[in-house]
């Protein structure tokens, strides 16, 4: 696979991957607040026209973001998220937004999947209804925008 975006050229590995992103419980403001900070660095990758300057930037961002920012930060909502709505979003930083209800996946309970145990929303049909509507239909293919420049199955 390979991908034809102005910033994933930097990355030393390249092909298929799977995205796993962490759900937190924090105002959606805050989410948005850290959603920019991980934004300015796919800026410089796009932008960039040395990329060996442009991974060091954007390894010091990450990894204050990890460090320092993003720990305060949870440090400091914490003892807010008690009175927060029972709404979940994804992890800070995450550029995604789309809130979430904690009691459509939690508690966890488990569902078979080729031969396999596997965690997964307590409510899953109302979970997958909630994000993506009847998700039972198949999208319409001619309107799908893959990010892909070129797939090849060997």
């Amino acid at each position: 696979m390979l991908e034809q975006n102005s910033y994933d050229r930097i990355w030393k590995e390249q092909g298929i991957y799977i995205d796993i992103f962490p759900v937190e419980q924090h105002p959606i403001w805050l989410h948005k607040l850290t959603e920019n900070s991980v934004g300015h660095m796919y800026k410089i990758w796009r932008t960039s026209t040395d990329d060996d300057k442009a991974i060091k930037k954007v390894r010091r961002i990450f990894d204050f973001n990890n460090r320092v920012l993003f720990p305060c930060l949870r440090a400091l909502f914490l003892p807010l998220t008690s009175h927060l709505s029972p709404l979940i979003t994804s992890g800070m930083g995450i550029p995604f937004h789309n809130s979430r209800y904690a009691d459509e996946i939690f508690p966890l309970t488990t569902h078979e999947f080729e031969g396999r145990e596997f965690p997964v929303p307590h409510d899953a049909d109302a979970h997958l209804r909630h994000l993506f509507g009847d998700y039972m239909q198949l999208p319409d293919l001619s309107k799908l925008k893959p990010h892909v420049g070129k797939l090849e199955f060997f």
